[in-house]
Parts: structure tokens; C-alpha cells; sequence
């Protein structure tokens, strides 16, 4: 079918020589395309090309494909790596055997009409492509979808191309990965709501607890049958990591996008803790089979791996800590955009410390201690560290 689409669209390649053998390699002339224009190819991606993903639905019904891999730096200290041994049948895999070559193939075509076109169009269709594939109920589809998103912005397009509306639709994309689905509201908030009813309907009350029991109920059942989703938190901190541990690409999204995708690993952080402590009370119905997905707080934890890096990389950038009061009315912009910056290392510092004289409270107490529990508290420990150390090697300048 690719084949078809590019014989129809991209007949006469500018870079493909003739097929005649007399003719020396001599590069045929670039030419339009005979048939259809760029709205009529949209077209196919959203009508054709996108569905062809609802395959990927089949694999995790059938229970068949490779488990997503995690990063070599990502830390187990509470489920186990699946063994060699306990391997799938790939061969009947449509997401191991056929998506690398679809998603491929549209790359390919998006990236030959920006040549003939001269437009980004198709950009905007690859990259909806791709958040069909991170809104997945399908774990698996949804972290090679992260990897090719990531592989598509820094090796497959131009940086010429990466324009403001782009990585703001990248940036969406990623933080979305961050959240918890379906995350419950604690049931404390419930609580204060009701007491807080002056109206004395014990009705209402009881109707609003049934509700809140109902939404708990529903997030467990579907996070034991959509566990391999837990792997997506943690490869979607792993990209945003590398896209902002790299200053091409940190200086070209710019300090704002670098904010938004922060700020969303903190309240991604925030929902993994709390979505660990429902699991954890319902670890009975918590039962993975051989998936081994990862548990909320060991993303929780290779998150705040990369919360520090960040934090200590903005609080020694000059337009975040040099911006005073004295050369605020230079630009109003970056004064704010430094405050943002300036309440996200003070927040997230304060979380990390507070997780950390929590987590000891409890490890000290003896009681109620969860499995792994010392080995988050030494990784936290070293976290802290970091950061600390980070913070005294600054000048006074770089200091509140």
C-alpha cells in the first residue's frame, strides 16, 4: 500500500535515477505530482494510514509481542526484569513485525512532500499518527510511539522545521504521558467536602462516597488490565530528559517549554506516588502475570533522577537566576518566565526533601514497611546529595 501511495504522490523522485540502462545514472528531472495534491494526502493518512494502528489493539488481546524495554538507568527496587527465559512469540506480532515499517513509510512520505510541496503539512499528520499511538489502551504501541516521536525530532526532520506550534504539540504530547489515567481524587478531599456541606444531607454525603468508591474501583480494575501502561511514565521521562539534557534542542524549544515539561514531571511525580499508595492497598487485584511493569514508585524515583539534573541546570542558567528587580523592566517576558522558574526549583527542592524525611519516618518506625523500601530511601538519599552538593558549588549569585 506505501508502495501505491508513493507511486501515485512521488512518481518522479528528485534524487532517483532513471530506469534505462543506457542512460548512466542520469537523475530524472523533478516533476508534480500527476495525481491528487497535499490535501488529498492528508486525507489518506487520516483515513487510511492512522486506523491501520487499531491492529496494535489485537497483539495486547491476543497477549502476544515484546515487552517495552526501559532505560538501562531505570531502577527496579520492587518488581523483578522479566527473566530471558519467559519470552513472547513475536512472529505473529503486528507491532513488532509491522509498525517500524508504517511508521517509517510515513515518515518517509511526510519528509518527500516537504521537498516538492514545500509545505510542513504532513508533520501535523505524523505526529497525530503518533499521539493515536501514546492515547493507546496498548503500553507497548504507546512507548514505541514515544520512541519515534523522539527519533522524529532530532534525527528524521530539520530543526528549520521545529517551529514554536510544533514543539508546543510535541510538548503536549509528552507531559500528557506523564499523568496517571483515571488517578482518583484523594479521598480526603471528599471527606472535607462533605463535612464542609452545611445542608445536613446525609443523602447527598452518602451518594458522593459511593461515587468516590465507585472511581477507586474502576482505577484498579483497569490498571490490572492495562498494566504495561506503567511503562509509558517512565520512557516519556526518558525522552524529555534527553531532549533537555541537549542544549540544541533545550535552546530551540526555548525556556518556556523547558518550564512546561518540568513543571509536568513534578505533578506526574505527585500522581505516581499517589496512584502507588491505591495499588498498594489493593495488592490482591494488583496481579501482572509476566508482564512485569514497572511500579509507580520506581517511576516516581527515575523521575526525580531527572527532576534533580533539571534543577540543577536551571538554577545556574543566568536567565533564571540573573534576572533581578534592577533589570526587570528590560523585558516583562522574562522577568515572569525566570519567577516560574525561580517557584519551580523552590517547589520541587521542598518535594524531594519532604519525600525523603517521609519515606525515613516510615522506614525508621518499623512499621507497615513495603517492599524496597530501604532501597528507595539510599536512592533518595544520594538524590539529595546531588542536589545539595549542586547548590554550594553555586556562586552567591545563583543563590536565593
Amino acid at each position: 500500500m506505501l508502495g501505491v501511495i508513493n507511486q501515485h504522490f512521488f512518481a518522479n523522485s528528485p534524487t532517483e535515477p532513471k530506469n534505462d540502462e543506457d542512460s548512466d545514472d542520469e537523475m530524472e528531472p523533478t516533476t508534480s505530482p500527476q495525481h491528487g495534491d497535499l490535501q488529498t494526502l492528508q486525507l489518506i493518512f487520516r483515513g487510511v494510514l492512522t486506523p491501520i494502528l487499531e491492529y496494535a489493539e489485537t497483539d495486547m488481546t491476543k497477549g502476544v509481542g515484546s515487552a517495552p524495554l526501559l532505560s538501562n538507568d531505570f531502577e527496579r527496587f520492587i518488581t523483578r526484569k522479566p527473566s530471558p527465559a519467559v519470552t513472547t512469540d513475536s512472529k505473529d506480532s503486528w507491532i513488532d513485525t509491522t509498525f517500524g515499517h508504517l511508521m517509517d513509510g510515513c515518515v518517509s512520505m511526510c519528509l518527500r512532500s516537504m521537498d516538492l510541496y514545500k509545505s510542513d503539512a504532513l508533520v501535523e499528520e505524523v505526529l497525530a499518527m503518533l499521539n493515536s499511538c501514546l492515547i493507546s489502551d496498548s503500553g507497548a504501541l504507546a512507548v514505541l510511539g514515544l520512541r519515534k516521536l523522539h527519533q522524529f525530532i532530532t534525527e528524521e526532520i530539520s530543526k528549520e522545521f521545529l517551529s514554536d506550534d510544533t514543539w508546543a504539540t510535541v510538548c503536549h504530547m509528552l507531559r500528557r504521558c506523564l499523568s496517571v489515567r483515571g488517578l482518583p481524587p484523594p479521598t480526603s478531599n471528599v471527606a472535607t467536602e462533605t463535612k464542609g456541606n452545611n445542608s445536613g444531607n446525609e443523602d447527598e454525603e452518602i451518594e458522593k462516597r459511593r461515587e468516590a468508591k465507585i472511581m477507586m474501583d474502576e482505577f484498579v480494575l483497569e490498571e490490572r488490565v492495562l498494566s504495561s501502561r506503567r511503562y509509558i511514565g517512565s520512557c516519556a521521562t526518558e525522552i524529555i530528559g534527553s531532549l533537555l539534557s541537549n542544549n540544541t534542542y533545550s535552546q530551540c524549544m526555548g525556556l518556556g517549554w523547558y518550564l512546561f515539561l518540568t513543571t509536568g514531571l513534578g505533578n506526574g511525580i505527585y500522581e505516581w506516588e499517589a496512584a502507588a499508595k491505591i495499588m498498594d492497598s489493593h495488592a490482591e487485584l494488583d496481579q501482572n502475570g509476566s508482564s512485569h511493569p514497572p511500579h509507580y514508585l520506581e517511576n516516581a524515583l527515575y523521575g526525580r533522577k531527572w527532576m534533580t539534573k533539571f534543577l540543577l541546570h536551571l538554577i545556574s542558567r543566568e536567565d533564571v537566576m540573573g534576572v533581578t528587580s534592577s533589570n526587570a523592566e528590560e523585558g516583562g517576558n522574562s522577568k515572569r518566565t525566570a519567577s516560574v522558574a525561580q517557584n519551580l526549583i523552590k517547589d520541587q527542592t521542598e518535594s524531594i526533601l519532604n519525600a525523603l524525611i517521609a519515606k525515613e519516618a516510615v522506614l525508621s518506625g518499623g512499621k507497615d514497611t513495603k517492599k524496597g523500601a530501604s532501597t528507595e530511601v539510599k536512592h533518595l538519599t544520594a538524590l539529595v546529595n546531588q542536589l545539595l552538593d549542586g547548590y554550594n558549588k553555586l556562586d552567591d549569585n545563583h543563590l536565593f
